[in-house]
């Protein structure tokens, strides 16, 4: 069969073997090749008068582009005819995307997605994810992040928020309240805790478990208790600590005559006993 051509020039014929319509050019001067109608869902190509064209294609991409020999842009975005953002491949098959303006960009390197030059090359330490008045929501990380430089010690591997029970010896002991925070921040654990006995049924009175995390094997942790109440010996001041590579809160305690309160084990457990304190500690 053949098409009609029709132009200023005049009309001239265009060979085809298909017995399909190949293009037409509908009242609206759109020119469209595969297709009839002139939208933007049907398979074929629509272009317009106005420098608009859409690709449609069923299964499969629409659109291909492919530059030989070397590296460098894909892709020219212009407004007013200047460039304002390339996409572009550098060595390596690497993708960058980038503005022209402030030579701004990103690139896929590696399987890492990392900040980039206006030409795709690398760009260290000069461009934020972000910004105090533009932020993003929620960052799912599953491994870490590097914060402040980029060795072993300066990565935060885990953040957590949750709850603990805290105990008193003796399984059949009692409480009024029994309730316990944490916060893990890398290996450092805060924990504090409010632990009202009911009926205390154990026999070492010093005793508080159910640490959320064990401590570090090569070190505990110390704290204090900020309020105190029944308690079975009296006592100026209570504090808090964890021995090496264990889940036992000891309290300490001084009557205002020791010298030191270093590891003196105070019995705080009695019937009505309230204790209300915290405990900070490394884990491993």
């Amino acid at each position: 069969m053949a098409l009609t051509k029709v132009g200023k020039e005049g009309i001239s014929n265009i060979s085809n073997s298909s017995d399909a319509t190949a293009i037409t050019i509908n009242s609206s001067e759109n020119i469209l090749i595969g297709k009839t109608s002139a939208d933007n869902t049907t398979v074929g190509v629509r272009i317009q008068p106005d420098g608009f064209a859409s690709f449609a294609r069923d299964g499969n991409f629409p659109l291909l582009l492919n530059r030989k020999s070397d590296n460098g842009t894909i892709l020219d975005l212009r407004k007013d005819g200047t460039t304002v953002g390339t996409i572009g491949v550098t060595s390596g098959d690497q993708v960058f995307f980038t503005r022209a303006t402030g030579s701004q960009g990103i690139k896929l390197k590696n399987s890492a997605l990392m900040a980039s030059n206006a030409d795709g090359s690398d760009s260290d330490n000069d461009q934020d994810l972000g910004s105090s008045s533009v932020r993003w929501k929620d960052l799912y990380l599953s491994g870490g992040a590097f914060i402040g430089g980029t060795g072993s010690a300066n990565k935060l591997d885990d953040y957590e928020e949750g709850t603990w029970t805290p105990t008193a010896d003796g399984g059949s002991t009692t409480y009024s309240t029994q309730s316990g925070l944490y916060t893990k921040i890398g290996n450092i654990v805060y924990a504090k805790f409010n632990l009202e006995i009911n009926n205390f049924a154990g026999s070492v009175r010093y005793l508080m478990g159910g640490l959320p995390f064990n401590s570090f094997s090569s070190g505990g942790g110390s704290g204090s208790i900020l309020y105190f109440a029944n308690i079975h010996t009296s006592a100026v001041a209570l504090f808090t600590r964890t021995d090496s590579n264990g889940s036992t809160v000891f309290i300490s305690g001084t009557t205002g005559s020791s010298g030191t309160i270093a590891n003196i084990n105070h019995n705080w457990a009695n019937n009505s006993a309230n204790i209300i304190g915290h405990i900070i500690y490394q884990t491993a």
